[in-house]
């Protein structure tokens, strides 16, 4: 799939069906999509609490994108101890950087149409 450039978000299902296939039983994780989301919402987060508390930087980005605020908080606090796994820390790091460039306006466009493709 990767050498006929498959758009990556077309291989998600395929990716959950391999992790459902190994699962030993536990609770089910979130959809990868929706992890990945997390993830790009966490890097924002991080970009914009400089100057705010991380709860109000959390509630710019949550409310208008139809996110839950606990759902990125919890997310935050599990990548921060190294308790998320199938690329979304690799993600996280990415867009982080990626963020940290980027003017404001452009990255809250960014957070929409991810909130938008893969929460909805």
């Amino acid at each position: 799939m990767l050498a006929a450039q498959t758009p990556v978000e077309e291989t998600f299902p395929l990716i959950e069906l391999h992790r459902d296939l190994r699962a030993d039983g536990g609770a089910k994780p979130r959809k990868l999509g929706y992890r990945v989301t997390l993830a790009v919402f966490a890097a924002a987060v991080n970009v914009l609490k400089t100057g705010q508390t991380v709860d109000e930087a959390i509630a710019e980005i949550a409310t208008p994108n139809g996110i839950d605020r606990k759902d990125i908080s919890n997310y935050r606090d599990r990548l921060n101890r190294g308790l998320v796994t199938d690329g979304t820390q690799e993600t996280y790091k990415l867009i982080l950087a990626a963020f940290k460039k980027m003017p404001r306006a452009e990255m809250m466009a960014i957070l929409a149409r991810t909130a938008q493709r893969f929460c909805t």
